[in-house]
């Protein structure tokens, strides 16, 4: 006869089977039931990407389209919106700038107007250069009590916008440094300080054969400087603010976004021309972060943030053609992306 302890540990034998029994079950069953929602999820990601890919490839086709069509518009609608305008370009002597020129010249010359371009060579027309002082100072003395930058962007302004030379008489007609050209003695009356500019090399100037009397209208593209696109660890940057501490020793460089400064001059000659009623407007490329815009916002300019494409084209067209101000583009400082028509 068995004793009452062996059926006690037969009894929890049993019992302790089955609980490993049901444990391996559910394990087993758990694994299924993992694998098939991972498949599920991975099935339900992959129809979703599909159908993300399908409407992506749509909405990029709409973009072509609806951008080859607001291209069409504004062909037609820039058909002699500028005619009989003669605008002033202002540029930096840069690769960029002269890219960021030489468009928007293309847009003026699609809309009937006629370009000269103003290359400056030396910043802020080298008045920081002692030889480029010097013959200044011949034609253009300096104001007790005033910034000689302002003085100077005021004798510029007025000189191309006097329109006292005879009728259908380039405005200055010479002085193109790259390819030899010599300034007039009419130019050297009614442009002395545009001329002086010219002899020492600050400036140069092409395209002014086709502008006659005086220009109406300006583009200010020039750019004064860059920060160095990296600094060192226990630098400071112009503002004030450390640079943080980068990884390593501290010795290394650490990278920093190239930042351009506006020609402080050019800015200057801007206020001066609209101040004489020329329609002034400063532009830039997209990717060019800078100060040309918070100097369009200060002087109460029109200010273009992106010159490129459709909207940069009509933009750039528009302000000349109304003389209107404010910043506009693709930019968190700018109120709209286009000016109203």
């Amino acid at each position: 006869m068995y004793s009452f302890k062996y059926h006690l540990v037969s009894l929890c034998a049993v019992f302790l089977a089955l609980a490993v029994g049901m444990l391996l079950g559910a394990a087993v069953g758990g694994s299924e039931l993992l694998s098939n929602t991972t498949t599920d999820m991975v099935e339900s990601l992959t129809e979703k990407f599909a159908g993300m890919t399908e409407e992506n490839e749509q909405l990029e086709l709409s973009g072509r389209q609806n951008a080859s069509l607001a291209g069409a518009y504004v062909d037609q609608w820039q058909q002699d919106r500028l005619k009989d305008r003669s605008v002033l370009i202002i540029s930096g002597a840069t690769a960029e700038q002269d890219n960021a020129s030489q468009e928007v010249a293309g847009y003026v010359q699609g809309a009937g107007g006629r370009c000269v371009t103003m290359k400056v060579i030396k910043p802020s027309f080298g008045i920081d250069d002692e030889e480029t002082m010097a013959e200044l100072a011949k034609v253009l003395p300096e104001v007790p009590g005033r910034d000689y930058r302002d003085v100077l962007a005021e004798a510029l302004a007025a000189e191309w916008t006097a329109g006292v030379q005879e009728e259908g008489s380039p405005v200055f007609d010479g002085g193109r440094i790259s390819t030899g050209g010599e300034v007039s003695e009419a130019d050297r009356r009614l442009h002395p300080v545009t001329t002086a500019l010219v002899d020492v090399g600050a400036i140069s100037i092409a395209g002014s054969s086709s502008v006659p009397d005086s220009i109406t209208g300006c583009i200010n593209v020039a750019i004064e400087e860059e920060q160095p696109a990296a600094a060192s660890a226990d630098e400071t940057v112009d503002d004030g603010a450390e640079v943080q501490d980068g990884e390593g020793d501290g010795d290394e460089a650490v990278s920093a976004e190239p930042r351009y400064l506006a020609d402080s001059a050019c800015a200057r000659m801007g206020s001066a021309l609209d101040a004489k009623g020329v329609a002034v407007v400063f532009t830039q490329e997209a990717d060019c972060s800078g100060s040309l815009m918070d100097e369009a916002s200060a002087r109460d300019v029109a200010g273009v943030s992106s010159c490129a494409g459709v909207i940069g084209r009509y933009s750039v067209i528009q302000l000349l053609a109304t003389g209107a101000s404010g910043v506009y583009g693709p930019d968190r400082d700018a109120a709209f992306w286009y000016p109203a028509l």
